[in-house]
């Protein structure tokens, strides 16, 4: 349906557009919108590029884009953890109904999550909270590398097809 697509691109523009406005220091990641949905558009998961100054909190979006019929995912995210450090794992408001369980360790983070079934999605599915390390220095880098994604819909069978890009940190 059209007009259900149309709105789905309007709310995932307007939460990645708030979740700019409170970029810096504040813990928001820099955010680009990655193209509305569109019927026949490629299903994929994103990490952003995202930066921050050494000692604070980043809030980066794990995004689900073109996907429906979401009903549980199981992601490993794998980052350098001289680098950063996570502290933890939310929902968004699309995914406020999921139950979200995160597996924290030195250099890398597990999600599985579970809920309700999701209509078409173009929208950060959950927010990774990680600190940055105190001890690094402007210019550091790592990569924000999804190891793992698997999507599953009502019926438990995976959804397949779908392309996954990885992200890069870099401390201010």
């Amino acid at each position: 349906m059209r007009g259900s697509e149309t709105r789905a691109e309007c709310l995932a523009v307007f939460a990645l557009l708030l979740l700019a406005v409170l970029a810096g220091c504040s813990g928001e990641a820099d955010l680009t919108v990655l193209g509305g949905s569109q019927l026949g558009a490629a299903k994929q998961i994103v990490i952003s590029d995202a930066d921050a100054e050494a000692g604070c909190v980043v809030v980066v979006p794990l995004v689900v884009s073109n996907i429906s019929g979401i009903t549980s995912a199981d992601f490993l995210v794998k980052f350098d953890d001289r680098i950063l450090v996570a502290q933890g794992v939310r929902p968004t408001s699309f995914t406020q109904s999921f139950v979200v369980q995160p597996l924290i360790e030195a250099g890398s983070v597990g999600i599985t999550t579970v809920g309700p079934t999701l209509p078409l999605i173009s929208s950060p599915f959950v927010d990774i909270i990680f600190q940055v390390r105190r001890s690094t220095a402007s210019g550091d880098t790592t990569r924000l590398v999804i190891d793992r994604a698997e999507l599953f819909d009502a019926d438990d069978r995976r959804i397949d097809s779908v392309r996954v890009k990885s992200g890069t940190f870099t401390v201010r």
